[in-house]
Formats: structure tokens, C-alpha cells, sequence
């Protein structure tokens, strides 16, 4: 992968709006059916996750290039990969990225909003509710006065309200839940819980977002809890840029199996997207029953790799640490902090 590349793609993919997008496209598709989508690309880039093994032999991390495609990696799950780069299991088309545009666009939320008869984001209002029954389902869709903020760590726009406030039921069982505001002047933000129900147990997401197109900034936060018979696993993911060129990115994995052997990743990068530079820290907690690894992201040791080159290099900045958050608990970001994370309830 060439450095242009790279760099197009951080330009390209975060200028998109990310907003409720409130339209008639794909008339065809049902309430249910735009709902059951959305619900579906967000499980998608989920399962992606999951199926990523964070394990050192299977990212071959004792070489530099090894490492190096690792890095493509945890970059394109949070934007998506280009065109000509495959992943193998890996993220949907647009990554993290894609389930926002899924979940709040005209295949989701905003198209089932609009066959509702709210037709323009400014009309959703912030009390009552309306149905839609199709066969054994009946989706309910409730708005209220919004509770969320948006993350302090959001530059300049940290602490501000949103407007908007929509939540998704299936037959009385909470499915989703929204916040956002109405894109404005290039704004746009928003929040997003849901839950997606599997054949061994249920997967939650709880993700905040924030793209501002004028002062450039870009951010992601997301969190993921699974709990099955045999396993639960907890993620975490935090994006942000302030310039399209430099960003910030952590990716944090606990997989903790019944039978022991647990598994704990960390990766920090602080990258530039126009020289292809990346410093990378990388923590694992393997082998064990305890998930309790303590170690911050930001204070080991690191190398800086060039994604020109496949080599280490010289001249990448410094990691700098990630923005403690509060779910259902708080996440200091540890492997240890993980292994304790609740998501916030509906």
C-alpha cells in the first residue's frame, strides 16, 4: 500500500456526512426490513471483530511487515478498507464508519423514519410514538428528550447536546437507541446502543461519533459486549483526528473463555496518513484464567514503522493516551479496566 492511498483514504471516508440521513430510497424496502438491516451491518462489522484472533502467531507481529498489515488493519476496521486491498473476514466496505451510514441512513433508521412520515430531520419530534406490524413483528419507534452528551474528548464540541432523541423496540424488546443532531454548518454527531441477538447469546454495541468537515475533526468511540455459553468478549475502539492527516487510534480485545486460557489485546498508533509513519504499542494478556493486565496503552514500549516500506523508521510522533470514557462503568483503558466494562442500559 502506497502512502497516497493511505492518504486518500482518511480524507475521503471521514469528509462523508455522518448524520441521519432522511429519505425515500429503496421504496421497496419495509419498516422491518430497513430496521433488520441496520440491525444486520452493525452485527456484520461485529462478528468481524470477533473473528479476529488477536494473537501474536497469527499476525505474524515477528516481522515488520507482519505488523505493518496489522496496522492496515485496526485502520481499516474503523473506516474500511480500499478497493484494493482485501481482508480476508475482515470489516464491512466502510468499516466502523459503515454501520453509522448504515444504521442512521436511508437503508435504516432514516428511511424507516421517512415511510413514517417524518420526512426532514427537523420534523422527528421529541415525544410519543408510532408502530409498524409485520408479520409476528411489530417495531415500535419512540422519541423523548435526548440524555446523552457528546464525549468530553470531542475537541471543542465536547459536552454539547444532541437534539434528537429515537429508540427502536421488536415486540416490546429494546433493539436500538439514537441520539444525534441534525447535521448543521458540516456538523454532525450522534450516538448509537444496540443490541443484536445470536444463536449462543447477544452482542451490544455503544458507540458516540462526531465529523466536522470545516475544522477537519474526526470521532469514534465503540464498545462491544458479547456473552455466550462458552465465551464473553468485550472490545473497544477510539478514533480521532484533528486534521485528516494525523490521527489517533486504540483497539482493545478480551476474550474470556470458560475453559481458561483467556485472551487480552491492546494496540495503540498514533499515525500520519500523508507519510505513511506510524508509532504502534502493543500489550497481550494470554494464557491465563485473569484478565488483569494494568499496563497503560501509552506508557510501554513502541516502534515507529513506515507503511511505505514495510521497515522501521524514524520520525513518528508519540502515543499519546486515550480518553478515559464512562459506560455502565468506567474504562480506563486497560485490559484489566475491560474485562469489567458494562454498556450503558436503554
Amino acid at each position: 500500500m502506497s502512502m497516497r492511498k493511505l492518504a486518500f483514504l482518511s480524507l475521503a471516508a471521514l469528509s462523508l456526512p455522518l448524520t441521519l440521513s432522511v429519505k425515500s430510497d429503496l421504496s421497496n424496502y419495509s419498516v422491518g426490513a430497513r430496521l433488520r438491516a441496520a440491525e444486520s451491518s452493525a452485527l456484520q462489522v461485529q462478528k468481524a471483530m470477533a473473528a479476529t484472533v488477536l494473537d501474536p502467531s497469527t499476525m505474524n507481529l515477528g516481522t515488520v511487515g507482519g505488523r505493518a498489515d496489522f496496522i492496515r488493519f485496526l485502520y481499516f476496521m474503523v473506516v474500511g478498507p480500499t478497493a484494493d486491498y482485501s481482508i480476508p473476514n475482515g470489516p464491512g466496505p466502510e468499516g466502523l464508519v459503515g454501520v453509522i451510514k448504515q444504521v442512521m441512513g436511508s437503508q435504516g433508521i432514516g428511511g424507516a423514519l421517512y415511510q413514517m412520515g417524518y420526512t426532514d430531520c427537523a420534523s422527528i419530534p421529541s415525544s410519543g410514538s408510532t408502530s409498524a406490524t409485520e408479520g409476528a413483528e411489530t417495531f415500535t419507534i419512540s422519541f423523548s428528550t435526548p440524555a446523552k452528551t457528546i464525549p468530553a474528548h470531542y475537541g471543542s464540541h465536547g459536552g454539547g447536546s444532541y437534539s434528537k432523541s429515537v429508540s427502536i423496540s421488536v415486540n416490546s424488546v429494546p433493539m436500538l437507541k439514537t441520539e444525534f443532531n441534525c447535521e448543521s454548518s458540516g456538523v454532525s454527531s450522534g450516538y448509537v446502543r444496540l443490541t443484536a441477538s445470536e444463536d449462543d447469546g447477544a452482542r451490544d454495541m455503544e458507540l458516540h461519533f462526531l465529523r466536522d468537515v470545516t475544522g477537519q475533526d474526526g470521532f469514534l468511540d465503540f464498545y462491544m459486549s458479547y456473552a455466550g455459553s462458552s465465551y464473553t468478549e468485550k472490545a473497544a475502539v477510539q478514533f480521532k483526528t484533528n486534521d485528516e492527516t494525523n490521527y489517533d487510534l486504540f483497539l482493545f480485545r478480551n476474550q474470556d473463555n470458560s475453559a481458561g486460557n483467556d485472551e487480552g489485546s491492546a494496540f495503540g498508533l498514533q499515525g500520519n496518513a500523508s507519510t505513511g509513519l506510524v508509532k504502534v504499542h502493543y500489550i497481550f494478556d494470554q494464557g491465563d484464567a485473569n484478565l488483569d493486565n494494568t499496563t497503560a496503552i501509552a506508557s510501554g514500549s513502541s516502534e515507529c514503522i513506515s507503511l511505505a516500506t514495510n521497515n522501521t523508521s524514524a520520525g513518528c510522533g508519540n502515543i499519546a493516551a486515550p480518553s478515559n470514557v464512562t459506560l455502565g462503568t468506567s474504562f480506563t483503558w486497560t485490559i484489566d479496566s475491560l474485562a469489567d466494562l458494562t454498556l450503558n442500559s436503554f
